[in-house]
């Protein structure tokens, strides 16, 4: 990863000329006999509003997605046990049958040309974050921000103030965001989700 005290000091600035709650915890752990090496966790929180938040998680001594990941995040009405990943469609999806067998299909043409799926939930839940036209041209928008952008239900659970909660994201994996730019972009088509999903 990048210098953890420059993306601090990045994320801090973007805070402070926002006037956003900003959290920032780096937690370092002993030598162990298997790496031999330091290990720590270090996050960072933004709270947008009381709804809404930008996460940054990194622990050094994982591997899996789960490990390394930063994004926007909102608490959502689902099972704890669904699972949704959704991602950009590029040409090594369209060119192998694998992928069109594995992945799910929202039933929705423009979508599906666009994005792929990946879920254990049911068509139910499925439906219930694609049967809205709205949503699913906002989901199309924020995997067009950066091509490794997903969005995903509860493929991250360690969200402060939202851990006990299905969550939604729009989030990248193995790498940390520090550009404000998409932090803004990808807060303000979250957000337009979240309204659309969780209605006043």
């Amino acid at each position: 990863m990048d210098s953890n005290n420059d993306n601090f000091r990045v994320l801090e600035e973007y805070s402070k000329k926002n006037s956003y709650k900003i959290d920032i915890l780096s937690k370092s752990y002993s030598k162990t006999d298997f790496r031999k090496i330091n290990t720590s966790i270090e996050s960072v929180c933004i709270n947008f509003d009381k709804d809404i938040c930008f996460y940054s998680y990194y622990d050094n001594k994982g591997f899996d997605d789960s490990d390394f990941y930063c994004g926007v995040f909102f608490a959502i009405n689902m099972p704890k046990e669904s699972k949704l990943r959704i991602s950009s469609k590029n040409v090594f999806h369209r060119l192998n049958p694998f992928y069109r067998k594995l992945s799910k299909r929202s039933g929705y043409f423009d979508f599906d040309s666009e994005a792929v799926i990946n879920t254990r939930s049911s068509h139910d839940q499925l439906h219930k974050i694609v049967a809205n036209s709205k949503v699913r041209k906002l989901i199309i928008d924020a995997l067009q921000i950066n091509p490794i952008i997903r969005i995903g239900v509860n493929m991250q659970q360690n969200i402060p103030g939202i851990d006990s909660q299905s969550v939604f994201g729009i989030y990248i994996s193995k790498k940390w965001i520090t550009d404000t730019q998409t932090i803004d972009q990808m807060y303000a088509i979250a957000n337009k989700i979240r309204m659309e999903l969780i209605p006043n």
